[in-house]
């Protein structure tokens, strides 16, 4: 989680980057009362994701109405990476990486226990479809991304 606090967003790769902006656009939707996966559908679709939206707008109902913590997004612009959104990128990552016992334990510090085993089966699906899509979410790239070339 440290290696992304107050990183700016540029520096992760593009699936991380991609997962981040799609996290501050749930959040800012849900909070305006709009409904999420319409926010989001067109940037989910420009990444041949649309098929996923539905377990990440899950995903985001569970973490942010079953979770145990305060979940502080950043603006869609926010130059830098907040302190929960370094978590939820970490365990994105692991959940790539293939980090079970990780996933589990961050996820148990978040949500109530019935939901670990659901929203990790969420987050690998997810996840490998990324993969499919070649977005992975790995976390930081080894170089700084271009973050207009496909999600503007």
């Amino acid at each position: 989680m440290y290696r992304f606090i107050d990183r700016s967003p540029s520096r992760l790769s593009e699936g991380s980057h991609f997962l981040l902006r799609a996290m501050r656009g749930w959040t800012l939707a849900a909070a305006a009362r709009r409904c999420p996966p319409v926010s989001l559908a067109g940037s989910f679709a420009g990444m041949e994701l649309l098929h996923v939206l539905g377990d990440f707008h899950q995903f985001m109902c569970e973490i942010h109405c079953c979770g145990q913590r305060l979940k502080a997004m950043g603006a869609i612009t926010h130059p830098r990476i907040t302190e929960f959104e370094a978590v939820m990128l970490a365990l994105w990552s692991d959940v790539a990486q293939g980090n079970e016992e990780q996933v589990s334990a961050v996820l148990d510090l978040l949500v109530s226990q019935p939901s670990i085993e659901r929203l990790a089966a969420r987050m690998t699906h997810i996840a490998a479809d990324m993969k499919q899509a070649d977005l992975s979410p790995t976390g930081l790239a080894n170089a700084p991304i271009d973050i207009t070339r496909r999600h503007g």
